[in-house]
C-alpha cells in the first residue's frame, strides 16, 4: 500500500541532483520510466532519507499493484519496468534512513508466486534488505508482512540430498547429475474441513487422468477424498506446458488445498529447471536468497525443524559453494554469502559456520577468499561484482562483531590482509576500502590484543599515508572543478555553501579513516603505539582539511577538529608542535571565516577551544583572534539553528561552553559578552520589519492576504475548496499536527533557550548572567510581534520557561520582580478588549471587522497585546510553581512585590483580564455559527467549562444576540480560532496562578508575623477578585440568557480552582470572609 505518513518538520531538503531525479521518476511516462531505471546501475548519491522518495515509492506501489493483478491471469506486460522498480527500491532501502516507511510488502508477497524467475529473484533481493534489519534489535518496529510459509517453501530442499547431490554440483553447468525428476512427487494432507469448504464439486477421480495414490483416502459425501494425497511429478520435465498452465492444471486436477499450493509451485519449478543448467543455477540462487531471508525472520527452532532437520549438512554445503576453487559462478556465491550472513545470526549455527569456513586458519576458506579479493582490489580490476563484495564484507563485518569470530579471524591474520587493501591506491574500489577501514576500526576498537598486531603490520603508516593521498586527491579534484566552473560560460550559480564538491565515496572514505584514528586515540592502552603519530604527515593533513571545510564537508571537518583536540588533550606537550605546523592557527581562522552548519561541528569547536588554550602561546593567539563571538553567530543563523534543533544538541553545547569557561576562567568575559550580544541579535530578529515568510500565525488574518491564502491551500484538500466550514476543519486539524512547521524565529528562541539552560546550570555562571541583565533580554523576547498566537503552548516557550526557572533558583526575587514589572507595564497599554463596558462582544467585532487598514491595525495591536499578557502570566505561574516557594519565607519577597505600590494592583488587573476572558468566551459560544463550533470541538480538548455551556437552554435574548454573527470568510474563521485558543487558556491558566500565590501566603507551619500579615493581605485581595467575578456589572447586561449563565459557571469554577487544594487531602486554603 502507499505511504501516507507526512515528512517530519525538521527534514532537511534533498540535494539538487536528488531532487531532479525524484521529479524525473515522478513525472516520466511508464514507457520512459523503464529506460530511466535501467540507466541507474548503482546508487550515485550520498546516504539519503526515504521521506524524500515517498512520491516515487507511491508510484512504484501503483505499478506493482497493477503487475500483481495481471499476474493472476497473465504474465507481466513490461518486465523491464517491474525489474527496474524492484532494483531501484532495493537501492533506496540500502542507502536511505527511515526505511520503516516502506509499505509495499503485500505486493512483494504476491510476486513470490510469479512464474517469471527474474522477477522472483529481484523480489527476493529486495526483501532481503528489510529482513536483515529484523535481526537488529534496534529496528524491531517494522511493517515487514511477508508470508513466512512461502519463504520457508522456497528455502526447502529439493530432495537432492537423497541422491547424494550437493549445492556445489547443482551450481556447476558441467556437473553430471542424476535425473531426480523421474521420481519426483508432491504430497499433501487434505482435511475434512478443506473438503467441505472447497467450492469445486467434481471429485478428484473424475478430474484426473491418473488416480492419485493415497495410503489413507476416504471418499466423502460429495465424492472428494480426505487424507494424504500424492501428486506425481515424474513427467513434468518433459511437458510442453508453461509453468502457469501446469500449476493451474495440477491444482484443479488434484484439488490441491490453498495452504499447499505454493509448495506445489516450488516443486514444479524444480522439476522444470533440473535439466537446464542455467535455470537450475538461477533457482539455486533463489533458494539461497530465501534461506538468507528465512534466517533473519524466523526463529532458530522453526528453521531447525523445517530445514536443517532434513539437511543437517546444509551449512557445510553452502560453505563449499563460496570456496574460490569451487569454480561456482559469482552470482551463486553472492547468494551463498547472504545465506551464511543470515544463518550466523543463529547462535547455534555461528560456530558451525566458522568451522565450515575454517576461519581460524590462514589457509581456510574465508581468509583465502579474502586474499583473492584483496589481490583484485590491489590490481584495481573488476573481477568481483559489487554485490559479491558487499555480501562478503557484510558477512565478515558481522563475524568480527562476535567474540568467537573476532578472535578466530584475528588468529588467522586478517589484519595484514585488510591493510593490503587500504595500501593499494584503488580508484574503482573506494567504497570497498571504506568498508575495510570500518572493519579494522571494529577489530582494533573491540579487541585489546588487535592494536599491537595492527601496529606490527605497519597499520598506522599505511592509514596515515592513505589519508594523505585521499586528502590530496580531494583538494586537487575540487580545484579542477572550481577552475572548470570559472571558465564555463554556463556557470551562473555557485555550489551550495555546505555541500562538498568532491565525490561522496571519497568523503565517506575520509570519514571512516578519521573515525578510525579518533577511536584509537580515545581507546585505552594505545598511547605508546600512537606516540610517534605527531611526527607523521597527520598534522599537515588535518590542517588541509580544516583550512578547506567547504571542500571536505562538515562531517570530515568535525572529525579533524576532534582529532586535533584529542591530540592535545592526550599529550599536551604536542601543542607546540601543532602550533608550529600551523594547525591551531588554521582552525581559528576557519572559525572566524565560516562555520559549517552541522551539529557535530558545533559540538567539536568548544573542545578544540579548550585544547588550544592549554599553553600561554595558544591562549595569546586565541585572545588575538577572539573567535568566541564568531562562534556564537551560529545561534542567529537559520542553517545552524536547524541542525542544533535535533535531540539534545543545544543543551550539550551549553554544557561544553560551561566546561570551557570553568577550565579557562579568563575567557568568561568574552563568553558572556557573546551571550548578551546573541540575545540582543535575537531580539533584533524579532522585530516586525524582519518578518520572514514562515513567521505565520503572528497577526490577525485578512481576506486576500498571501499568508492566509497559503495557509488555506495547505489546510484544504484541494485548491478550489471554497467552503469555509470544510476549510476550518482542515485548518484546525493542521494546527494540531506535530508536523506543522515552526517559524524560523521561534526555532531560534528554542535553540538559544536550551543552550543557555545547559550553560547556566552552574550557579556562578547564572549569577554573572543575571548581573549583566540577561533576564531583561530574555523577557524582551516575549514582546516580539513575530511570536505566534499559541507561543505559550509551544516547546520554545517551555525552553525559555525552564531557563528562567533555573535562574530563579539562584535569585528568585530578581526574576519575579522583572516578570511582575513587565506585566505591570503591559497592563498600562490601552486595549479595547479590557476597556469595553457594554454587552457587545469585542472579539466578535474584531473577527467580523471589514477590511479597513486603520481598524485592522488597532485590532491586530489588541491581539498582539493579549498574546504578550498571556505569555507573561503563564511564565509567572510557572515560576511561582517552583519548589523553592513551597515552604518557609521564600515566598515573602514575592508577596511583598505583589502588594507593592509599584506593581500597580497587578492582581486586580489580572483578575479583570480573567473576567473579560470569561465574558468573551461565553458570548463566542453563542454567537459563532454552529458549524464552526462543531468543527472546532472535533480537534480540541473537551473541557468542563465547555460542557457546562453546552447544556444551557436558549432564550429569546439568545436569539436576538445571534444576529451579531455574520462570519463568512476563512480569514474570519482563522481569527476566531486564534481568540478561541487564547481565551480558553487564559480561562484555564489564571486560576492556578492565584492558587500558587495563596499557597505562598498561607502556610501551616510559618510563625513569621510579617509573612502572616502579607499573606492575609494577599488573601483579601484575591477574595475580593473572586467576589468581583460574581458581581461584575457587564454580564448582567446580558439578561436571562445562556451566555450570562455560562459566565457564572466559569466564575464559580474559577473560585473552586483558586480556593481549594485539589490534592488528595483537599481542604480550604483560605476564605472570602
Amino acid at each position: 500500500m502507499k505511504i501516507k505518513k507526512t515528512p517530519p518538520r525538521k527534514l532537511s531538503p534533498p540535494s539538487r541532483p536528488v531532487r531532479e531525479l525524484i521529479e524525473k521518476l515522478q513525472n516520466a511516462k511508464e514507457d520512459e520510466l523503464a529506460d530511466i531505471l535501467d540507466a541507474i546501475k548503482e546508487w550515485p548519491f550520498p546516504r539519503g532519507d526515504l521521506y524524500h522518495w515517498i512520491g516515487v515509492l507511491n508510484r512504484f506501489d501503483t505499478i506493482l499493484e497493477t503487475t500483481c493483478n495481471e499476474h493472476i491471469t497473465r504474465t507481466t506486460k513490461d518486465k523491464r519496468l517491474v525489474l527496474g522498480v524492484l532494483r531501484f527500491s532495493r537501492f533506496l532501502l540500502e542507502n536511505c534512513t527511515n526505511r520503516n516507511q516502506y509499505s509495499s510488502y503485500e505486493h512483494l508477497d504476491t510476486l513470490l508466486r510469479t512464474s517469471d524467475w527474474d522477477i522472483l529473484e529481484a523480489d527476493l533481493r529486495l526483501l532481503l534488505r528489510p529482513a536483515q534489519r529484523m535481526s537488529n534489535q534496534r529496528a524491531l518496529r517494522t511493517n515487514f508482512t511477508i508470508s513466512t510459509d512461502q519463504i520457508m517453501a522456497l528455502a526447502h530442499g529439493w530432495g537432492s540430498q537423497n541422491h547424494d547431490i550437493n549445492l556445489r554440483s547443482i551450481a556447476l553447468d558441467d556437473s553430471d547429475l542424476p535425473d531426480i525428476t523421474s521420481t519426483m512427487s508432491f504430497q499433501f494432507y487434505r482435511t475434512a474441513d478443506e473438503v467441505t469448504k472447497d467450492p469445486r464439486t467434481a471429485s478428484t477421480n473424475a478430474t484426473s487422468s491418473q488416480e492419485p495414490e493415497s495410503s489413507s483416502v476416504r471418499p466423502t459425501s460429495n465424492g472428494q477424498s480426505e487424507g494424504m494425497i500424492l501428486v506425481p511429478l515424474n513427467d513434468i520435465a518433459n511437458s510442453s506446458e508453461s509453468e502457469p498452465r501446469l500449476v493451474h492444471r495440477l491444482i484443479d486436477e488434484y484439488q490441491v488445498s490453498t495452504r499447499a499450493q505454493f509448495e506445489l509451485i516450488q516443486k514444479i519449478r524444480v522439476a522444470l529447471a533440473w535439466r537446464h543448467p542455467q535455470k537450475r543455477r538461477q533457482l539455486l540462487v533463489i533458494r539461497l536468497l530465501a534461506i538468507a531471508i528465512m534466517a533473519h525472520v524466523v526463529s532458530e527452532s522453526q528453521a531447525q525443524s523445517s530445514v536443517f532437520m532434513y539437511e543437517p549438512d546444509l551449512i557445510s554445503q553452502i560453505a563449499d559453494v563460496i570456496h574460490p576453487e569451487s569454480k561456482v559462478p559469482l552470482d551463486v556465491q553472492t547468494a551463498a554469502l547472504y545465506a551464511l550472513d543470515g544463518l550466523a545470526r543463529h547462535r547455534s549455527k555461528t560456530s558451525e559456520i566458522l568451522t565450515s569456513l575454517n576461519a581460524s586458519a590462514n589457509h581456510g576458506t574465508l581468509l583465502y577468499l579474502l586474499r583473492k579479493v584483496a589481490t583484485s582490489i590491489q590490481e584495481d580490476n573488476d573481477e568481483y561484482p559489487q554485490d559479491f563484495l558487499d555480501a562478503l564484507f557484510a558477512f565478515i563485518a558481522y563475524i568480527i562483531q562476535t567474540q568467537t569470530g573476532g578472535q578466530m579471524v584475528m588468529a588467522a591474520g586478517i589484519i595484514p590482509t585488510l591493510l593490503s587493501m587500504i595500501e593499494a591506491p584503488s580508484n574503482k574500489h573506494v567504497r570497498d576500502v571504506t568498508r575495510v577501514v570500518s572493519m579494522l576500526d571494529s577489530l582494533v576498537y573491540g579487541f585489546s590484543n588487535s592494536f599491537s598486531a595492527f601496529c606490527n603490520a605497519r597499520g598506522l603508516d599505511i592509514l596515515v599515508k592513505r589519508l594523505e593521498v585521499e586528502t590530496e586527491y580531494c583538494e586537487k579534484f575540487a580545484a579542477e572543478q572550481a577552475t572548470a566552473m570559472d571558465t564555463s560560460e554556463e556557470h551562473t550559480v555557485a555550489p551550495a555553501a555546505q555541500q562538498p564538491v568532491v565525490p561522496h565515496e571519497r568523503i565517506s572514505l575520509l570519514k571512516a579513516m578519521h573515525k578510525f584514528i579518533l577511536h584509537m586515540m580515545q581507546a585505552s592502552g594505545t598511547a605508546d603505539g600512537l606516540r610517534n603519530l605527531i611526527d607523521t604527515t597527520l598534522p599537515a593533513t588535518l590542517r588541509r582539511v580544516i583550512s578547506n571545510a567547504q571542500v571536505f564537508g562538515p562531517s570530515v571537518y568535525a572529525l579533524a577538529v576532534n582529532t586535533m583536540a584529542t591530540f592535545i588533550h592526550n599529550e599536551p606537550t604536542s601543542l607546540p608542535i601543532l602550533q608550529e605546523a600551523g594547525l591551531s592557527q588554521a582552525f581559528l581562522k576557519s572559525v572566524k571565516a565560516d562555520i559549517p552548519a552541522h551539529v557535530d561541528v558545533a559540538s567539536a569547536i568548544p573542545n578544540a577551544f579548550g585544547a588550544i588554550c592549554l599553553n600561554s602561546q595558544g591562549l595569546e593567539a586565541f585572545n588575538e583572534e577572539k573567535p568566541i563571538g564568531d562562534f556564537f553567530r551560529i545561534f542567529t543563523s537559520k542553517e545552524h539553528v536547524r541542525s542544533l534543533n535535533e535531540g539534545d544538541a543545544a543543551p550539550l553545547l551549553g554544557a561544553a561552553i560551561d566546561e570551557l569557561i570553568r577550565h579557562h576562567p579568563s575567557l568568561k568575559g568574552d563568553v558572556y559578552d557573546a551571550v548578551i550580544n546573541m540575545l540582543k541579535s535575537l531580539n533584533e530578529m524579532g522585530k516586525i520589519e524582519n518578518r520572514r515568510p514562515d513567521d505565520i500565525d503572528c497577526a490577525l488574518a485578512r481576506e486576500g492576504d498571501k499568508e492566509t491564502d497559503s495557509k488555506v491551500d495547505r489546510m484544504s484538500p484541494s485548491n478550489d475548496e471554497q467552503d469555509p466550514t470544510t476549510a476550518s476543519r482542515n485548518s484546525d486539524r493542521k494546527l494540531k499536527s506535530n508536523d506543522f512547521k515552526d517559524s524560523t524565529f521561534v526555532q531560534h528562541i528554542e535553540v538559544c533557550g536550551r543552550f543557555l539552560e545547559g550553560l547556566l546550570q552552574n550557579s556562578s555562571h547564572a549569577k554573572e548572567f543575571l548581573k549583566q541583565g540577561g533576564v531583561s533580554l530574555i523577557l524582551d523576547l516575549y514582546q516580539s510581534p513575530l511570536l505566534p498566537y499559541d507561543f505559550a503552548s509551544t516547546l520554545p516557550f517551555n525552553a525559555l520557561g525552564h531557563l528562567l526557572r533555573t535562574l530563579a533558583e539562584v535569585n528568585s526575587v530578581l526574576v519575579v520582580h522583572e516578570i511582575i514589572h513587565r506585566l505591570s507595564n503591559e497592563f498600562k497599554r490601552k486595549n479595547r478588549l479590557l476597556e469595553e463596558e457594554t454587552q457587545a462582544s469585542v472579539v466578535m467585532d474584531i473577527i467580523t471587522t471589514e477590511d479597513d487598514e486603520a481598524k485592522y491595525a488597532v485590532a491586530n495591536e489588541s491581539f498582539r497585546h493579549l498574546i504578550t499578557l498571556w505569555s507573561y502570566i503563564y511564565l509567572w505561574d510557572a515560576t511561582c510553581n517552583m519548589p523553592i516557594f513551597s515552604h518557609g519565607k521564600a515566598g515573602l519577597p514575592v508577596l511583598q512585590e505583589v502588594l507593592a505600590p509599584s506593581s500597580d494592583d497587578i492582581l486586580g488587573k489580572i483578575g479583570h483580564l480573567q473576567r473579560v476572558a470569561f465574558f468573551e468566551s461565553a458570548l463566542l459560544q453563542k454567537l459563532v455559527p454552529k458549524e464552526w463550533k462543531t468543527a472546532a470541538s472535533q480537534s480540541s480538548t473537551t473541557s468542563t467549562d465547555q460542557s457546562v455551556q453546552s447544556d444551557i437552554v436558549t432564550s429569546p435574548a439568545d436569539q436576538s444576540m445571534s444576529r451579531q454573527a455574520n462570519v463568512k470568510s476563512v480569514s474570519q474563521w482563522k481569527n476566531f480560532q486564534y481568540y478561541k485558543h487564547l481565551l480558553f487558556h487564559i480561562n484555564k491558566g489564571i486560576s492556578p496562578l492565584f492558587a500558587n500565590i495563596l499557597r505562598m501566603a498561607i502556610t501551616r507551619r510559618s510563625v513569621d508575623s510579617n509573612l502572616r500579615r502579607q499573606g492575609y493581605r494577599v488573601a483579601e485581595v484575591i477574595g475580593a477578585l473572586m467576589k468581583d467575578h460574581l458581581t461584575w456589572r457587564r454580564p448582567k447586561l446580558l439578561g436571562d440568557s445562556a451566555p450570562y449563565y455560562a459566565y457564572l459557571a466559569l466564575s464559580v469554577g474559577c473560585i473552586t480552582t483558586t480556593m481549594l487544594d485539589d490534592r488528595s487531602a483537599a481542604g480550604l486554603v483560605t476564605t472570602l470572609a
